[in-house]
């Protein structure tokens, strides 16, 4: 009898384990901010294609559902204006929806957040591309207006499609797709109708092309156009420097971050290089970088002569709680032995330097370890990052949502973008850094 107890509690209690175990696994994969993040592999519905007012609010909800899920802003509840931007949104769905419409409804709520790094944007195998942009640019044309509107007034008439943090990051999104036919009927522009685009030369001379469906081509056309024409062929790496011995500077340009062999290789191969040569100055280009990891920072910042640093604060969203530290921190700096440099740094920005850019940045200014030179990057060091991405289930509708909060390294400059020492339009950043050096 007492044997059979036992066995019968043994049971009870492996079976309780088991059920603990089990719901730990499940709860952990629910509560993590990336459970059902996508691969970014499904592409997106051609924008002309249509949707029943059903499946686009099955889309608008998912977009509310993961956000409401993983956002930190969305802790305790739907922020006022993401639920009021819904409401607003969805009264205004017909009966059938084009992709091209729910796609503008999706941002303009993630709008709302007053988020850069939660957005939505389509992965689109077919995206054609205005032929005559490069060729425009490299004669020395400087886009002014479309189809006889100033480009500032166009970003006025549609900024509620971009997620921005600063107005001019936010007008800087517009630019980038202008060349592009989604970019430009997300902006109620259609291509078949033709497109006016007023280009301004060096003299102040505006002159109009107006280019039509035709003169849109698919990416490899695109590509292969630039290659005859102007021999761009051959891929650039994200990373690359050059060594100026004649004037003692050595500028390392990192156009994206990513944190790979290929960076740590070339950061080790330009300190030593900068060593042997006794190059008194370095200029990191950041200008147009768009981000991805900080850890790119951190590699860096071995070869500097800094004992340690301050670093941002920052929590994670996971499910109902918020873990980390919203207080910065000191960060001990794991030197490189032999390599360290005592010269002058500069770092040269632009407005789309953004996310861990604006980190590096952010870094330099708040521990006074160089001079920060062109624009202020377009996102608040304060303010939500590191994304979730995922997929509307209809229209296939990709959206980033941030999981983090952050605040400042320099907390007494919490809410504050990172001014320039020096500041200046971004193009003319690193003949600013040989001035002050020739000085």
């Amino acid at each position: 009898m007492e044997k059979k107890r036992m066995k019968r509690w043994k049971k009870i209690v492996i079976i309780a384990v088991a059920f603990l175990a089990l719901a730990g696994v499940l709860g952990g994969i629910v509560l993590n901010p990336y459970f059902l993040q996508t691969s970014q592999n499904e592409p997106t519905l051609g924008y002309t294609e249509t949707l029943t007012r059903a499946k686009a609010l099955q889309d608008i909800n998912y977009v509310m559902w993961q956000l409401n899920k993983v956002h930190p802003a969305c802790l305790r509840g739907t922020a006022a204006e993401f639920s009021e931007a819904c409401e607003r949104e969805t009264a205004l769905l017909g009966e059938t929806v084009t992709v091209n419409e729910l796609n503008g409804a999706i941002a303009r709520i993630l709008s709302s957040m007053g988020d850069a790094h939660t957005s939505a944007f389509t992965r689109r195998n077919d995206t054609r591309y205005m032929l005559y942009t490069y060729e425009n640019q490299s004669a020395g044309l400087r886009l002014t207006k479309i189809n006889g509107m100033t480009l500032w007034e166009l970003f006025q008439k549609n900024k509620g499609i971009y997620s921005y943090e600063t107005e001019d990051y936010g007008f800087e999104q517009m630019t980038w797709r202008l060349s592009e036919d989604s970019g430009l009927a997300l902006l109620g522009i259609d291509i078949n109708d033709g497109v006016t685009y007023t280009y301004e030369d060096a003299e102040g001379n505006e002159a109009d092309f107006t280019y039509y469906a035709k003169d849109f081509v698919p990416y490899e056309e695109y590509a292969a156009y630039y290659d005859s024409v102007f021999g761009q062929g051959g891929a650039t790496s994200f990373v690359y420097y050059e060594i100026d011995k004649e004037n003692s500077i050595g500028v390392f340009t990192l156009t994206s971050c990513r944190y790979n062999g290929e960076y740590k290789a070339a950061v080790d191969s330009f300190f030593k290089e900068i060593k042997e040569s006794g190059i008194e100055n370095i200029a990191v280009d950041v200008r147009g970088n768009g981000g991805g990891n900080s850890m790119v920072v951190n590699y860096f910042f071995r070869y500097l002569d800094a004992d340690e640093y301050f670093t941002e604060g920052q929590r994670v969203r996971v499910g109902p709680f918020l873990f980390g530290n919203s207080e910065p921190s000191r960060k001990k700096n794991d030197k490189i032995d032999g390599l360290t440099f005592t010269g002058d740094l500069y770092l040269l920005t632009s407005i789309s330097s953004f996310s861990s850019a604006m980190m590096f940045a952010e870094y330099v200014k708040d521990n006074d370890l160089g001079t920060i030179v062109g624009e202020a990057p377009g996102n608040d060091p304060s303010g939500y990052g590191d994304i979730a991405t995922f997929m509307t289930p209809n229209a296939h509708i990709y959206f980033s949502v941030s999981i983090k909060d952050f605040t400042r390294a320099d907390k007494s400059k919490d809410g504050q973008l990172i001014t320039p020492d020096i500041e200046c339009e971004s193009k003319d950043a690193l003949d600013k850094v040989y001035a002050l050096i020739a000085a």
